[in-house]
């Protein structure tokens, strides 16, 4: 009789051993929380934030490590986020248990609503986190700059994380979002440059380098003609919490046409939008202080000197010709250091940016 009861005594607590953590949960505080935040989003990159797939993940609102410290699971953890006036709150990730010395990490790709490319002026919003367990719940939030729509800001990364001239503008691929193809005035300014100036023809059809330089040189017409002028300036500097770096306004490709001006940046979002919505594959070269127009066909790659159509204190106007010719001499420079490793010269594939998701705002 004894030896069954010394078996069963074994038997029960090595079940109570195995029983043990599931019939008891750790609690709230046993989890170590660990947030990593942005100190900035852009209206205008809407689509890229909501997206985890765009350049690999890289533009989140937050990353959140959790680390059970305590002796037992912690049960039905659930997490929660809102942004006041701009996200309700949303469920975010669901786990069913975390156990002792397990880590999770939650990213948070925040999904705004279209409207939010009408916001025109900077504020600072909150972001509230909610941690849920069986056992109790707890809050976190942290404060970000909320840009306006046309608030462009080169780079987040800290000051104390920037090593090279790139890091300064990593933000860089997110000047795609202003290339606005599918814009209804853009889709009819384009119409009216293959109508007007064209008479009709779309380089996209035959994709024949000639006639696509042709049309890149009509684009230029149709500001020429319509006595478009360019206004220079550059980005100004900022200091966004620990974040030092330059912040630009800049006009979409529809304010541009109405409003007839532009910045060497913003000519080239104009152009790269006409191009992209007539089905060329538009691209916009960045150099120190500078940027310009072009694009690509069949390896090949054509720049026009949009900034030609000249404005106050520029010392007269170029032809489209003359245009053309400066655009390609500038290109050869471009590859010249581009080739050498220069990093101030970089590319915007327009195309190539959309694929990886840096998708453009959407516009009534």
């Amino acid at each position: 009789m004894k030896k069954y009861l010394i078996t069963i005594i074994l038997v029960v607590a090595g079940a109570a051993l195995i029983a043990y953590p599931y019939l008891f949960s750790g609690g709230i505080n046993d989890l170590e929380v660990k947030i990593e935040t942005t100190p900035v989003i852009m209206p205008s990159c809407y689509k890229v934030y909501a997206n985890s797939e765009a350049m690999n993940g890289r533009f989140y609102l937050f990353k959140m490590m959790m680390t059970n410290k305590g002796n037992s699971p912690v049960r039905s953890v659930k997490v929660n986020y809102e942004i006041p006036r701009f996200i309700e709150k949303t469920e975010l990730a669901k786990m069913p248990v975390i156990y002792p010395g397990q880590s999770v990490v939650v990213a948070c790709y925040p999904v705004f609503n279209d409207d939010v490319v009408n916001k025109t002026t900077s504020s600072k919003e909150k972001t509230k986190i909610t941690i849920e367990t069986a056992s109790g719940e707890t809050e976190k939030e942290f404060a970000f700059e909320m840009k306006g729509r046309n608030e462009f800001v080169y780079s987040c990364i800290p000051n104390d994380e920037i090593r090279t001239y790139s890091d300064m503008y990593d933000n860089d691929p997110l000047v795609a979002c202003y290339v606005t193809p599918e814009d209804p005035i853009i889709k009819y300014y384009t119409q009216q440059i293959q109508e007007k100036i064209l008479k009709g023809e779309a380089a996209s059809v035959n994709r024949k380098a000639e006639e696509a330089v042709r049309f890149l040189l009509g684009v230029y017409q149709a500001t020429y003609l319509s006595h478009m002028v360019y206004s220079g300036t550059s980005g100004v500097p900022a200091k966004i919490d620990d974040l030092s770096t330059l912040v630009q306004n800049i006009r979409l490709p529809r304010q541009v046409v109405t409003g007839n001006t532009g910045l060497c940046i913003e000519l080239s979002l104009l152009y790269s939008s006409v191009m992209m919505s007539a089905g060329l594959d538009p691209v916009i070269y960045l150099i120190p202080g500078h940027a310009y127009p072009g694009f690509k066909l069949n390896g090949q790659y054509f720049a026009i000197e949009a900034t030609g159509i000249g404005g106050e204190g520029m010392g007269g106007r170029a032809d489209a010709e003359a245009a053309f010719r400066a655009g390609m001499k500038q290109l050869d420079e471009f590859i010249k250091y581009a080739q050498m490793g220069d990093e101030r010269y970089s590319i915007i594939d327009v195309r190539e940016l959309v694929q990886a998701q840096i998708r453009p705002m959407e516009l009534k």
